[in-house]
């Protein structure tokens, strides 16, 4: 028999895998990846809501036209992932400018530390830029 939910928050609690751990990671990427923040709350008159609710989620896609606007996308991708996702520490995320992406692919190499499970996991997140379809594999720790 499968233990009641007040079981559970009384102190037995079932140990999630690595495996889920790295997948609910990913789902909560292409969720985060899939948002937008709130700008019509006036985020930049209030930073403090940065944080928040209001502030989850990454700028569109179609502003970035030169490598410096990539660069601080990726930063701010990098900020958000290490505010919204406490699991992670240490992210870090880079645009892979490789050829094998494609023109219109934005591929961005992604690493952090698993925080309970002292792991690091790499990603490599496929964004093609014609439909927002993205795509999020697991790449290893290097």
């Amino acid at each position: 028999m499968s233990e009641s939910l007040m079981q559970a928050f009384a102190g037995n609690f079932v140990q999630v895998s690595g495996d889920s751990v790295r997948n609910s990671v990913v789902m909560a990427l292409l969720m985060l990846l899939g948002s937008r923040p709130q700008d019509r709350f006036g985020l930049q008159l209030h930073p403090d809501l940065e944080y928040t609710i209001l502030g989850f989620g990454v700028n569109d896609l179609h502003q970035l036209r030169n490598n410096r606007q990539v660069e601080s996308y990726c930063e701010d991708l990098a900020q958000k992932i290490q505010n919204f996702d406490c699991r992670l520490s240490g992210v870090t995320v880079k645009p892979d400018k490789s050829e094998e992406a494609g023109r219109d692919t934005l591929r961005l190499l992604i690493t952090a530390r698993l925080a309970d499970h002292d792991d690091v996991i790499g990603l490599s997140t496929d964004i093609r830029l014609i439909d927002g379809n993205c795509e999020i594999r697991e790449t290893g720790g290097d």
